[in-house]
């Protein structure tokens, strides 16, 4: 199937050759699609085989050979890995594999933003990519409601034929400019409790390649009991940190970084909240114990440290 795929995309994988190898992945493919907003951005839909997990990714060519998001597929007791079988199966929405993502997950319950006896919690995504964090906070019993903004429709159709994203009268994605949204919302003043943002570059840039430089701005935030941030950087220089922490410590009351580096990877965790009730960081993880589900127990093992 994947060899069907790739000459099919001919001038998509041409463009991979410039950043992602071939070798490792070609196998795996099971669709390529090119952004239609973004010059010479391609997307390719992995399914691959880590231990004795089955996984679905997302590589862009314009990043590094580790895919962006990432799906646990449910495999079926009988039927073999392959191509073929591993695209009807389906996703398992609790668990997460990249731990910057279950960093951001657990962070409006770090806080106290988010409680099993608070309905309905309104919650905002900038950069749904493969609707990973969508797909998890659904599964919620405290059915939040959220909005989802991805800018790229190529990626939202990504997510419904391949990550089980689904829309519902309590989820809604929207095709749009994320900060051209936030500052449409702080004008008509709708409010979120919960705001992720998981945006980068699609290629490096400076110091930090997330999030994207319109969200660096603490005049763009305004209104949000807890803000969550994908900090993405390849140079590990902390005078970016520094400077980025320091624009939303003038909006919001607490501020601190959680560290995703158990993975290798070039994540941080951004937490900003006004919530009156984080003042006290050793209450913090009792409070996720105390407020996620158990299930989010069952499938993950979540890993907590402060920068």
């Amino acid at each position: 199937m994947s060899d069907l795929i790739l000459n099919s995309f001919k001038s998509p994988w041409t463009d991979f050759q410039l950043g992602v190898n071939k070798e490792k992945w070609q196998k795996s493919v099971q669709d390529v699609m090119s952004s239609e907003i973004f010059t010479n951005m391609c997307y390719l839909v992995v399914d691959y085989q880590e231990g004795d997990a089955y996984k679905r990714g997302i590589i862009l060519n314009t990043l590094k050979n580790v895919p962006m998001s990432v799906a646990d597929l449910v495999k079926l007791d009988d039927q073999k890995f392959d191509l073929e079988n591993s695209a009807t199966w389906a996703i398992n929405p609790y668990k997460l594999y990249k731990p910057y993502l279950k960093n951001m997950v657990i962070a409006p319950f770090l806080t106290g933003t988010i409680k099993k006896a608070l309905k309905n919690p309104r919650i905002l995504v900038i950069g749904v990519a493969g609707g990973v964090l969508n797909n998890w906070y659904q599964t919620l019993p405290n059915e939040p409601i959220i909005t989802g903004i991805e800018i790229d429709p190529k990626m939202i159709e990504i997510a419904k034929k391949w990550f089980g994203l689904r829309e519902s009268k309590t989820h809604k994605i929207l095709v749009e400019d994320g900060v051209k949204f936030i500052q449409n919302q702080a004008q008509s003043g709708n409010k979120f409790d919960v705001f992720f943002i998981d945006a980068s570059h699609t290629e490096p840039g400076d110091d930090l390649n997330a999030p994207t430089y319109g969200f660096r701005s603490d005049d763009i935030i305004s209104d949000m009991r807890t803000l969550v941030i994908n900090v993405a950087s390849e140079t590990y220089v902390l005078s970016a940190y520094e400077k980025l922490i320091n624009s939303y410590k003038k909006q919001f009351g607490t501020c601190f970084f959680l560290s995703a580096r158990k993975d290798n990877s070039m994540n941080r965790v951004l937490v900003a909240t006004n919530n009156p009730e984080a003042s006290d960081r050793e209450e913090f993880i009792g409070r996720v114990k105390e407020n996620l589900p158990t299930i989010a127990f069952e499938h993950n093992n979540f890993y907590v440290e402060f920068v």
